[in-house]
């Protein structure tokens, strides 16, 4: 096993930085970016944001499973939504220390497209519901904006 270089940033290193990263965001820590003329700021959203998250095995019953877990208080339906489908044993976590939240919306998707209902009066209702879900399921990262109206 080799030792990364001074330039390779390792996943508990990028675990640690974004667990850090609210602590970081003052006013005076922010640079501010210089704009160019040509050249709108490009925002980075929620669906391109990319976090690590650490795993961890558990026992539930006499089944050993492996989970996802925080990497700061705060909601995350994106892994509630991941740890209830690994205890039903809808989808599996592989037994790395950490993922990224790419392969856990990819972990959902997956299971979404191959529960095509068979029936062809649930088909339209199964299309629509996807579309919406796909929609949606890349903001869950983050947490979940809930209309109250």
């Amino acid at each position: 096993m080799s030792t990364p270089s001074s330039s390779e940033v390792t996943v508990e290193q990028k675990i640690e930085n974004e667990e850090n990263k609210e602590d970081d965001l003052t006013p005076e820590s922010v640079e501010k970016p210089e704009q160019s003329p040509d050249k709108p700021e490009k925002v980075e959203t929620a669906a391109e944001e990319v976090k690590f998250f650490r795993t961890k095995k558990i026992r539930f019953g006499p089944i050993d499973y492996q989970i996802v877990t925080q990497n700061a208080n705060g909601p995350c339906p994106l892994i509630a939504l991941v740890n209830a489908l690994v205890l039903k044993g809808k989808i599996e976590i592989p037994p790395n220390y950490a993922i990224n939240s790419k392969d856990l919306l990819n972990l959902l998707t997956n299971l979404i497209l191959w529960r095509v209902p068979t029936s062809d009066d649930d088909v339209e209702t199964y299309e629509n519901n996807l579309r919406d879900v796909l929609t949606i399921l890349p903001t869950i990262v983050n947490g979940l904006d809930v209309n109250v109206q």
